[in-house]
């Protein structure tokens, strides 16, 4: 944690000593829709493991003719499976909401936590 986190942290009145930093990185792609190839076949970058993120966590999406596609990496270290598959269900839950009423505000979307996470 560097100083202006530990400022934050204070301004936040966040509970200091639970073992965990209350910070983590975060990192959000959106890649645009792509052509299919004249044989049919349709690459992505998803279609190659990076071996992991530099980051806590990263969400990579792609807008597709048929959906959005999507793909979470993770540090095991900060967050446990269950959190971050509770996570994208509400993420899922949140954009199919907001496909479903584009003039509606997000804040007043009904969000939920189902299983606490290791911090």
């Amino acid at each position: 944690m560097c100083s202006s986190d530990l400022v934050l942290a204070q301004e936040l009145q966040l509970e200091a000593g639970s073992g965990c930093n209350p910070f983590f990185t975060v990192a959000i792609s959106l890649q645009p829709k792509t052509p299919d190839s004249i044989t049919g076949w349709r690459v992505t970058s998803m279609d190659a493991d990076s071996g992991g993120a530099p980051w806590d966590l990263y969400l990579a999406f792609i807008d597709a003719e048929d959906g959005m596609l999507g793909r979470a990496q993770y540090n095991p270290d900060v967050f446990e499976s269950d959190t971050i598959t509770d996570t994208l269900m509400q993420l899922q839950a949140l954009m199919n909401a907001a496909a479903a009423q584009p003039k509606e505000r997000l804040s007043t979307m009904s969000r939920h936590s189902s299983r606490p996470g290791k911090c």
